[in-house]
């Protein structure tokens, strides 16, 4: 009989333990996310003060090109994230070469969300519960492309929907629900933001662009938190499954 997953108040402890014990292990990654928070306080600002910064062809060719280079950095700083709390998680040692790892895997990483995004929503065209299951049952995809050594980005599909398959619904319980508490928090911060903003005397906008800035910031800051829930139901779904990414074929010396 199949073991049954990590309970969802475990998912929470357990994540909120890892977040807490080694937020000092993340400050890095945190650093990593600066560029991608300069550029949403960047473009809030030219939006709202610069009505017509849009026409400007030279302006919106430079935030063009840092936007792209926030995302590439921004896609690095999960990769390596996601090793690391992994690593954590399994009681592993420091990699020292986490940063080069990582650094190979942006392309393929990027692949593979892509094509996760468009699987789902071609799920979601036809009817919302088969996009639901398409997001479940590929949604450990990165992971696997990161986590496992031995696996290839075609093969990262299929290994997630067999970790899923068979109990979508149990796993879906187990993404949603952390971090729903989270993005709960998130709102609730930014209203107070706003109401206290607006109790000093600032107008609705300015109150509204002072929040954006702070759910920005605070959103980066979370981010290893909510990773940390989806490595350790990851984890739950490979020990009460266990399934092992296949090992690639020898090459033949003759």
């Amino acid at each position: 009989m199949e073991q049954s997953l990590i309970p969802i108040k475990n998912i929470i402890k357990e994540g909120w333990e890892i977040y807490k014990k080694n937020f000092k292990e993340f400050l890095i990654p945190f650093a990593l996310f600066l560029p991608l928070f300069l550029y949403g306080a960047l473009a809030g600002i030219l939006n709202n003060y610069l009505e017509n910064y849009i026409a400007s062809n030279w302006v919106t060719l430079i935030m063009l090109v840092f936007y792209v280079f926030a995302l590439v950095i921004y896609i690095w700083s999960l990769i390596i994230l996601a090793k690391l709390i992994n690593n954590i998680y399994l009681k592993k040692p420091f990699d020292k070469d986490l940063y080069q790892k990582s650094a190979q895997k942006i392309g393929l990483y990027f692949l593979i969300i892509i094509s996760a995004g468009l699987i789902t929503l071609s799920g979601l065209i036809l009817l919302i519960i088969p996009g639901l299951f398409f997001m479940v049952w590929y949604g450990f995809s990165d992971y696997a492309l990161i986590l496992e050594e031995n696996i290839k980005w075609t093969k990262s599909f299929s290994f997630s929907k067999k970790l899923t398959k068979g109990r979508a619904w149990d796993t879906f319980g187990r993404i949603f629900v952390p971090s729903l508490l989270v993005m709960v928090l998130l709102i609730a911060i930014i209203i107070l933001v706003i109401i206290i903003s607006m109790g000093q005397g600032q107008a609705f906008f300015s109150a509204l662009n002072i929040a954006n800035i702070i759910f920005l910031l605070i959103d980066l800051l979370v981010i290893p938190l909510v990773i940390g829930f989806k490595i350790i139901l990851y984890n739950s779904l490979k020990e009460t499954r266990k399934i092992k990414p296949e090992m690639p074929a020898a090459v033949s010396t003759e």
